[in-house]
């Protein structure tokens, strides 16, 4: 399936190329970078960023020293035009890649009718996302903020020109599902190439992303490719398996000492938290118990948050996401400028900034400051000191996330399971390949289940309530839960299995989920609040569609649970395809409350393409695609009044 004068993709060996630490000069910090992007000359600031230099980066430094200082628009746009080329995919070329088929197992096990040609137009997206380092790239890497790649990446589309972090789950999924093994596995190589080079995975493919991850799933793709792939059928390959344990060790300890909960908590905000009703209307003091008593009763709970008191598991033994850079992120340097500068403390906002972006949920209320910080109908002064509102008040490395912990804890108990087949492995083979390395993993798998136990128990102990029969992040500097209902702490515990299938916890935590207001008739909103940003209602996201219905219709599960799960996957893939049907576009994310209609909100136009998206429904058209269910829900949306795709995304 080779598209015309596109090149088959090239894998470049084991060894992953080199990145030039000169590059980081120019695209993330300097006079040149602060003066472009604050003259405005293009209307989104990761272009800047994206466009690779006609000379080496001392060359362009002192080319621009020399022009005068405070110099005009149009001499900067004459500037970049000389020093730089137009377009950033002179970094980049397209390839076709050499599993790509036009008969994928997805399409071939579906029968004829809309989902079948669905499946097969999605399956030839890939060739059109696929792309690999150009020869230039390589061999200057100084010259382009693109990390280079030994293997061929697949890309979301539209503005996001390199791979990302967990995008490439989904991503992964979706190429299985066509049967691009190949390619699924050089996507895989890469990210644990990165981990080689830098202790983790950057949050995606450019200079500028150094210095972040993005939720952990790489332990989740290598056994989706090597160890019996995504429904567990496969055959293991046992080389890549043990090539990759390494990494994936490393990374899991970067998580571990780099974004770990600080052991003495912030100062506390709130002088005393609102009381919050039982579900029978009668409110109660979070004294009362469970993962909501706070401040409040810190003699119980400790007087930092380092210290056990008693059994009670520590907050230490969970996981943020944060940064110590207090600098703009260089692709959105205007946006990060703008929003810090009515902030309280502008170098610690945008720091905040850069750990949401490391989160993948970027911009949510998840990450703002608790608001309004007195009890509802009271009146009152917000604690909050900063001026401005927004993501002025974000505060993201205060905030210990439910779906961080559930996604650690997922990957400690699958690595684990990984070793401890190892383990199994090397001793059925007997002295030939020595026993000490059996003894290496059977330990190594005894630490991971052992860290997994703290983190479930830390996670009960804080962020669960069982008044509620929910999750909720837990905000450090107010020693409070947040007020946000966001559907990451209902999909990751699911999918993470956190909560035990056919449990009364199971049951109230769908309960929960039934009554929240996430669940729309055309998928599920990522929080209930409407505040503009893309990570806020009534936005459906890809990732947290799969991982809810995954989660929620996962063997063992109660059939109500099961039931739900099968009921919001056929609501958000006929919402989906009535958009593609309609416009031909597959979106980045959709509008929950309404089928057909693209998401909308953030600090970028809407995108399309869409990596993780057609991954999603591909992985998902597997299960669901003959449903019943499905093929009437698809036919219903499709014949509704269907919003098309604004001019902008064409």
């Amino acid at each position: 399936q080779q598209l015309a004068g596109v090149v088959r993709c090239h894998h470049r060996g084991t060894m992953a190329p080199r990145v030039h630490a000169g590059a980081a000069s120019i695209y993330c910090r300097g006079p040149l970078l602060a003066a472009v992007q604050e003259a405005r000359l293009f209307d989104d600031s990761k272009t800047f960023v994206d466009l690779p230099m006609r000379s080496d980066p001392a060359d362009v430094a002192h080319a621009f020293a020399h022009l005068e200082p405070g110099a005009a628009r149009e001499e900067l746009a004459d500037f970049v035009a000389l020093h730089f080329f137009p377009s950033p995919d002179a970094a980049l070329e397209p390839c076709s890649p050499p599993d790509a088929t036009d008969a994928p197992p997805v399409a071939e096990m579906l029968p004829r009718g809309p989902a079948r040609e669905w499946a097969l137009a999605l399956n030839r997206l890939w060739p059109e996302l696929t792309c690999h380092t150009s020869e230039s790239a390589l061999s200057q890497p100084q010259r382009t903020s693109l990390l280079p790649r030994a293997h061929p990446v697949v890309v979301p589309g539209g503005r996001f020109r390199e791979s990302y972090y967990w995008d490439s789950y989904w991503i992964v999924l979706g190429l299985l599902a066509c049967g691009m093994r190949t390619t699924a596995a050089g996507v895989v190589h890469n990210l644990l190439d990165d981990v080689r080079r830098f202790g983790y995975v950057p949050n995606g493919g450019r200079v500028y992303y150094l210095g972040r991850s993005q939720p952990p799933l790489l332990t989740d793709m290598v056994a989706a490719v090597w160890a019996g792939g995504a429904g567990g059928n496969e055959a293991w390959d046992w080389a890549e398996i043990e090539r990759a344990l390494p990494a994936l060790d490393q990374e899991l300890a970067w998580w571990a000492s780099e974004r770990a909960v600080p052991a003495s908590p912030p100062p506390l905000m709130v002088a005393s938290p609102c009381p919050r009703p039982h579900r029978d209307g009668a409110a109660s003091s979070p004294a009362t118990g469970g993962a909501a008593a706070v401040n409040h009763d810190r003699s119980a709970r400790g007087a930092v948050v380092g210290e056990e008191v008693g059994r009670a598991p520590s907050l230490a033994h969970l996981s943020r996401f944060s940064s110590a850079d207090e600098s703009p992120r260089p692709e959105a340097f205007r946006e990060d400028t703008a929003t810090s500068a009515s902030a309280a403390h502008p170098g610690r906002a945008r720091a905040d900034l850069r750990a949401a972006a490391e989160s993948g949920w970027d911009f949510s209320s998840r990450w703002l400051r608790n608001a309004p910080s007195v009890c509802p109908g009271e009146a009152g002064h917000a604690a909050d000191a900063d001026a401005g509102g927004g993501l002025a008040r974000i505060d993201t490395s205060n905030v210990v996330p439910v779906d961080l912990n559930a996604l650690l804890f997922r990957a400690e108990r699958t690595l684990a399971r990984l070793h401890a087949a190892a383990a199994a492995k090397h001793a059925a083979e007997g002295p030939t390949r020595g026993y000490a390395d059996v003894a290496a993993h059977e330990a190594r798998a005894r630490d991971l289940e052992a860290a997994a136990d703290r983190r479930a128990a830390a996670m009960r102990r804080w962020l669960w309530r069982p008044e509620v029969g929910d999750w909720r992040d837990w905000h450090l500097r107010e020693a409070a839960p947040s007020t946000v209902t966001a559907l990451s702490s209902f999909a990751a515990p699911l999918w993470a299995a956190l909560v035990a299938p056919a449990s009364p916890e199971e049951k109230a935590m769908v309960r929960a989920l039934r009554e929240s207001g996430l669940l729309m008739g055309a998928g599920a909103a990522a929080t209930t609040e409407r505040t503009g940003e893309q990570w806020d209602a009534p936005n459906a996201w890809p990732p947290l569609q799969h991982m809810l219905i995954r989660g929620l219709d996962a063997p063992g599960r109660a059939e109500d649970t099961r039931a739900l799960g099968r009921q919001v996957a056929c609501q958000w893939l006929a919402s989906a395809h009535a958009a593609w049907s309609t416009s031909g576009f597959m979106y980045e994310k959709y509008d929950a409350s309404i089928h057909g209609k693209g998401g909308g909100g953030g600090e970028y136009v809407p995108q399309v393409g869409f990596g993780w998206t057609n991954g999603a429904i591909l992985d998902l058209l597997s299960t669901y695609g003959a449903d019943d269910a499905l093929t009437a829900e698809m036919a219903m949306a499709t014949a509704g009044d269907v919003d098309r795709a604004p001019e902008t995304h064409q």
